[in-house]
């Protein structure tokens, strides 16, 4: 999709003398992604290879969840169960990690149960499960990019604390977007234990940071101008507090010295912290 159909037709010219090739229009399908283009924008989901997967595993018309994962589920998901089929569970979890592709809803509960396949239990199986029939009951979810002259990337950080019964780690996530819609999301247990909530806060902010950097030096390779400090908003004010503050305290002189790349980042101006007000779609849940 271009600004000008006459230079979209050029490219295609030069395209066509230089390879051999067909045009088939716009994109409609692709590889299981169901792409919509019209003048306002672009919409992009899963619909399809969604509806086959309750297929495979007949879960076509079963009642629908509002959630992927309740609060007591995940609490049984560490609890002693009868092992169940590894290979179907792995096989499930394959399918549903392909799904995220487009369902950032969908990450965090797929990430958690992704831990457990080397040897899953039947709880965790009717977990994965359980998630199918959120899906069946989102069908339409995707994401929507509008038509537009500016593009914004701003970045949204989140973490919840010691979610992981086993080891008491816990488990970081961010979401990019870039202009209207999210271009970039992920889900993944920290590899530190944390001793405060507002320091897994900061140790998932370092992360999305780090990752920000990098998107912002892919799109300047694409042409693309970002402004030069990109926005990234935390919902703890105590994690933006210790960024801007180079001083050591009491609850905080023992955090890695590695995760204070967050200050060289504010103090060079290439990115602004905010303070959110609005948990993520992917954390409501109580992750």
């Amino acid at each position: 999709m271009g600004s000008s159909l006459k230079i979209v037709e050029q490219f295609k010219q030069e395209m066509e003398n230089m390879f051999e090739m067909n045009d088939l229009g716009l994109m409609k399908y692709f590889l299981g992604f169901e792409i919509k283009q019209d003048v306002y924008g672009i919409h992009l989901s899963q619909k399809k290879y969604a509806e086959e997967l309750l297929k495979i595993y007949k879960m076509r018309g079963c009642k629908a969840l509002s959630i992927p994962i309740s609060a007591s589920t995940k609490q049984q998901l560490f609890e002693q169960s009868e092992e169940a089929n590894a290979t179907y569970y792995r096989c499930l979890i394959g399918k549903l990690l392909y799904l995220t592709h487009s369902r950032p809803d969908l990450m965090p509960v797929v990430s958690l149960l992704s831990r457990f396949m080397a040897c899953p239990t039947k709880i965790q199986f009717a977990a994965a499960r359980n998630v199918l029939r959120y899906v069946a009951g989102t069908l339409d979810f995707g994401i929507q990019y509008y038509r537009s002259s500016k593009f914004v990337l701003e970045g949204f950080s989140d973490s919840d604390w010691c979610g992981d019964l086993r080891d008491r780690k816990s488990t970081s996530g961010f979401v990019f977007n870039l202009g209207s819609g999210a271009v970039c999301w992920a889900s993944k247990k920290q590899d530190v234990v944390a001793l405060s909530s507002t320091e897994t806060e900061y140790i998932a902010l370092c992360g999305a940071c780090c990752h920000g950097v990098w998107m912002k030096k892919i799109l300047t390779d694409f042409g693309i101008q970002v402004e030069d400090a990109f926005p990234i908003l935390c919902d703890n004010k105590f994690c933006i507090l210790i960024a801007k503050n180079p001083a050591l305290h009491g609850r905080s002189k023992h955090i890695d010295v590695k995760f204070h790349y967050i200050r060289e980042l504010v103090n060079n101006k290439l990115m602004e912290l905010k303070l959110s007000v609005v948990i993520l779609l992917m954390y409501q849940c109580d992750y």
